[in-house]
C-alpha cells in the first residue's frame, strides 16, 4: 500500500513538473513574442515620429527638462538633438526674447493645469525668425498628479506671413478709401463754396472766344438736364449745349 502511494505521488509529481515545465516554456514563448511585438511597434512609432513634420516633445512637469523630442526638432529649430540631450533646458534658448517671459510663464502654469497652447517666435542659430504653434497635454500618475507634459510644435511661419500680408493689404485699402473719401468731401465742399455766377461767367467767356454770341440762356427742362442756349449772329440760330 505504501509502495503504491509512493508510486502515485511520484507520478503526480512528475506530471505536475511536466505541466509546469510546459507552462513555463509557453510563457517564455509568449514573452518573447510580446517583446518582439513591442520592439516592432516602438520601431514603427519611432520611424513615424522621425519622418513627421511636427515636433513631438515630452518634458518633466516639475523640472521642465526635455525628456524626448523627435527629429523634426532639428529641422524646425536648427539645433541638434545632441545639444538638447546635453542640456535638457536648452530649448528655452530658442524662444524669441520678446516672447520668452510669456511662454515660460504659460509653461509653468501648464505644470498645474496640464494645458499649453501658445503661438510664439523662435530664433534659429543663423538669426532667422520662425513662428511655431506648441500644444501640450498632461500625463498623470496613479494618484492623478501631473508628472509630464507631452505635445507637439508645428512651424506656422508661412501662415503668419500670409496673415501679415493680408493685414497690410487691408490697412492700405482702408488708407486709400479714407484718402478717396477725404478728396470727395473736399471736392464737394469746394464746389459748394464756389459762386455759380463766377462759374458761369468763366464758362461764357471761354465760349465767347470760340463762338461769338449775342445772348445766352440757361434752359431747365422738367425732368431733364440743364441746357445752355446761345444766340449766334453768324448762324442766326440758337446754339444749344447740354
Amino acid at each position: 500500500m505504501v509502495l503504491l502511494l509512493s508510486v502515485g505521488f511520484a507520478a503526480a509529481t512528475f506530471v505536475l513538473v511536466f505541466l509546469l515545465t510546459g507552462l513555463s516554456r509557453q510563457l517564455r514563448r509568449e514573452q518573447r513574442e510580446t517583446s518582439r511585438n513591442l520592439q516592432a511597434t516602438r520601431h514603427e512609432l519611432q520611424q513615424m515620429a522621425d519622418n513627421i513634420q511636427e515636433v513631438f516633445w515630452t518634458i518633466d512637469a516639475g523640472t521642465k527638462n526635455a525628456i524626448y523630442v523627435n527629429q523634426a526638432y532639428e529641422t524646425i529649430t536648427g539645433r541638434s538633438l545632441r545639444s538638447l540631450a546635453e542640456n535638457p533646458l536648452s530649448y528655452k534658448e530658442i524662444i524669441h526674447p520678446a516672447d520668452w517671459t510669456h511662454v515660460l510663464a504659460k509653461l509653468e502654469e501648464a505644470a498645474g493645469s496640464g494645458q499649453f497652447n501658445e503661438k510664439f517666435r523662435i530664433v534659429r542659430p543663423e538669426g532667422e525668425l520662425r513662428w511655431v504653434w506648441a500644444r501640450g497635454f498632461p500625463v498623470r500618475d496613479a494618484e492623478g498628479k501631473i508628472t509630464r507634459l507631452v505635445g507637439t510644435a508645428l512651424d506656422i511661419t508661412a501662415e503668419k506671413e500670409a496673415e501679415e500680408r493680408i493685414a497690410q493689404n487691408l490697412s492700405l485699402a482702408r488708407s486709400a478709401w479714407a484718402e478717396a473719401d477725404a478728396l470727395r468731401k473736399a471736392t464737394m465742399g469746394l464746389t459748394q463754396d464756389l459762386r455759380m455766377d463766377f462759374v458761369l461767367g468763366a464758362l461764357l467767356q471761354s465760349l465767347a472766344d470760340l463762338i461769338p454770341y449775342t445772348c445766352a440762356r440757361v434752359l431747365i427742362p422738367e425732368g431733364g438736364p440743364h441746357v445752355l442756349a446761345l444766340d449766334s449772329p453768324r448762324t442766326r440760330d440758337c446754339l444749344i449745349f447740354a
